[in-house]
């Protein structure tokens, strides 16, 4: 039998990282034979997970302390997780800033001369720079050699660059992304072309 409990209407819980705000799991519990959802005491949870190691790897240091959890809107806690955030100051869920990448070239020469410099920088939900970003992130690229070793680079002032170098042959798809090592940004990718 399927609980007909309205998701909208339940208490809804964020399990979160205390120290980078990430989403760690979103919960709720609900009642099958009454068709609703059962309070939960949040000291009650914080044990529960804090005791299940999948959800403390995922803490910094994986350190159950950094277990943090917060009752939340329901129409906020059935976004996809991967988008949003814990405001550590307000304990509130936001919207995490995204990596946007930029090239100076869309071509390349297939030669494995021709050079373009990918610009990465973090921006809020409505696509304004966050000027006071930082973070490590890695570039990925499944063609050409990157200019920094593992494409690590250190995000400073919602701001990183990386030169990209082509290879000697012809492709049509190159695709570049960014991503957060820490999980505070989304990732984002651009796709260039060797001609």
């Amino acid at each position: 039998m399927q609980s007909t409990a309205n998701p909208q209407n339940g208490t809804q819980f964020v399990a979160y990282d205390k120290v980078t705000g990430t989403v760690i799991q979103t919960y709720s519990r609900s009642n099958v034979e009454g068709a609703d959802y059962v309070e939960v005491s949040i000291d009650d949870l914080r044990n529960e997970f804090a005791g299940d190691q999948s959800v403390v790897s995922k803490l910094t240091d994986s350190n159950p302390e950094n277990l943090a959890i917060i009752r939340v809107d329901p129409a906020q806690a059935m976004k996809p997780s991967g988008l949003l955030a814990v405001d550590v100051n307000t304990q509130g869920l936001v919207v995490k800033p995204t990596l946007t990448l930029t090239s100076s070239k869309t071509e390349l020469s297939g030669d494995g001369n021709d050079r373009a410099l990918i610009e990465v920088r973090a921006v809020d939900s409505h696509g304004i720079a966050i000027n006071d970003f930082r973070d490590e992130i890695r570039i990925t690229t499944e063609r050409g050699k990157l200019s920094e070793r593992g494409g690590i680079v250190k995000m400073e002032n919602g701001y990183a660059k990386i030169e990209l170098a082509s290879v000697n042959e012809t492709v049509r798809r190159v695709h570049v992304s960014a991503e957060s090592l820490s999980g505070k940004a989304g990732r984002s990718e651009i796709v260039l072309e060797f001609v």
